[in-house]
């Protein structure tokens, strides 16, 4: 689940290590470089006097990615690039001084229920993502949060999903060299708090048009504000232990990493939107069957600035997994407080909240593409997160783009399809579906999690939907129902 990130209480700045230690680094990398992981092990461990760590993760994934060269060779092909830009941080914060988001050779920390961001050169980017990989920023007071890449290289050989992850970085790196011009454009990290909870239940705002897609990705959907199913630690297990949806995204964008660096754990009203990384990587499979796709060109336009234009809101949905019932139990799921906690959630990572038109803002992604948000490892119940999804891109004033990543349910997408089409054409509103939601919630107590929940919603509002009969559907009471 990764590391949680918290601040010590004093601490407001990420700052760089003083002059010393670069020199100290300069000596330790250039003056006697080294040229195999296991020098580089011994050179970084000398920086803090500690034993060194055994990069095994990173010797397999340099095998695999330059065809089992000899370790001298793949090490060659890549790292001498990595040191040169890991060292560039110094001079790049002083280039980046007074503008944007470094004042004083410092970065402002995103802390929480603190609404603000970071506009972040991708070239300062490169250089704290080098330093976050070789593991040459030791965590400090003065860098509090996730600052280096040691348990991800550290990894076994076995573990094949961490050895894919190392490989969509190493690709990152191979392409900055190729470039051989710093890239263009901005990271923006964006903390987004929603003032208050919404009144859900008296919201006359019209539930907006879904398109429900079978195939492809969240990825893929360009143009539209891309959810990144989050830990409320921003990254999750990116760094170790994580390989689904999050964690996967982290690491074919690499540039998102750089995040984990600068934001604390989020609290239950808020979201961070990350826009500007571009795509480097494609990936084959999910969790423990993950593994590394080959290189990806992303096409997606970059604006004036040259930032890219992708747009990435990251939201953590209510787990379940180590909840009272666990994630059988539907009558929790739809009670008040948590179906009150995730669309609240879900608002602040969709709703435009800056009142100036934000490089996130609605006219820029005006439809959201998500999926089934917290329903694999979180435990969630995908029909009830559809339902809460839609309430929330609903008062937001985008469009929803619904991902449902059919594999033998096809039925889902063709259910969610025929209520989100029949409830727009009778102008149904967010308030009318959420009251019918809390009915539900009164007779689902004790339900188990493979009931039909859109079916029922269907019948309610008198619309004929396919769904299969072999799942029950939950009744109530009529007399009862809103």
């Amino acid at each position: 689940m990764g590391q949680r990130n918290v601040k010590p209480p004093e601490c407001k700045k990420w700052s760089a290590p003083g002059q010393d230690y670069w020199q100290k680094l300069n000596e330790s990398l250039t003056i006697n470089p080294p040229d195999s992981v296991d020098e580089l092990e011994r050179n970084i461990a000398s920086l803090s006097d500690r034993s060194p760590h055994r990069m095994n993760g990173l010797k397999a994934a340099l095998e695999d990615h330059f065809d089992a060269q000899t370790d001298d060779t793949v090490f060659n092909k890549i790292f001498p690039f990595v040191i040169k830009l890991a060292l560039r941080l110094p001079s790049l914060l002083k280039t980046n001084e007074g503008e944007h988001s470094v004042n004083a050779g410092a970065i402002n920390l995103l802390l929480q229920d603190s609404p603000g961001y970071l506009k972040l050169s991708r070239t300062l980017v490169s250089s704290l993502m080098a330093n976050l990989f070789l593991g040459t920023l030791p965590r400090s007071r003065e860098r509090p949060f996730q600052c280096n890449m040691q348990p991800l290289l550290s990894c076994s050989r076995s573990s094949t999903q961490e050895v894919a992850k190392i490989r969509c970085y190493l690709n990152y790196f191979e392409r900055l060299k190729e470039l051989q011009h710093d890239p263009q454009g901005f990271l923006y990290i964006r903390r987004q708090l929603l003032p208050q909870p919404y009144d859900w239940s008296t919201s006359e705002a019209l539930l907006c048009g879904v398109e429900v897609i079978p195939d492809g990705g969240i990825e893929d959907a360009r143009g539209s504000l891309q959810a990144d199913f989050a830990n409320c630690h921003l990254g999750g297990g990116v760094i170790l232990g994580g390989c689904v949806q999050e964690e996967i995204r982290f690491s074919i964008n690499p540039e998102l990493t750089c995040a984990m660096m600068f934001c604390e754990d989020m609290s239950e009203l808020e979201a961070i939107v990350l826009t500007g990384a571009e795509r480097f990587s494609n990936y084959k499979g999910y969790a423990f069957s993950l593994s590394y796709g080959g290189n990806h060109i992303d096409e997606t336009p970059h604006d004036e600035e040259g930032t890219v234009c992708t747009a990435i809101t990251a939201i953590d949905a209510t787990p379940y997994f180590d909840m009272p019932g666990g994630q059988t139990s539907l009558g929790l799921q739809l009670k008040l407080e948590n179906l009150q906690r995730d669309a609240n959630k879900a608002l602040a990572g969709f709703m435009d909240l800056d009142p100036e038109e934000s490089e996130c803002s609605k006219s820029k992604y005006p439809s959201v593409a998500t999926g089934n948000w917290g329903c694999g490892a979180f435990g969630g119940n995908i029909h009830v997160k559809f339902l809460v999804q839609w309430c929330a891109v609903s008062v937001s004033g985008r469009s929803m783009k619904y991902y449902t990543f059919e594999k033998g349910t096809e039925k889902i997408g063709v259910m969610m399809r025929a209520l989100a089409q029949g409830l727009t054409e009778k102008e149904v509103t967010v308030g009318m579906l959420w009251q019918v939601m809390l009915n539900l919630s009164k007779v689902a107590r004790g339900s188990r999690d493979r009931c039909n929940i859109i079916p029922a919603v269907a019948k309610y509002f008198d619309i004929t939907i396919e769904y299969n009969e072999d799942i029950p559907v939950i009744q109530y009471d009529t007399d009862t129902a809103v």
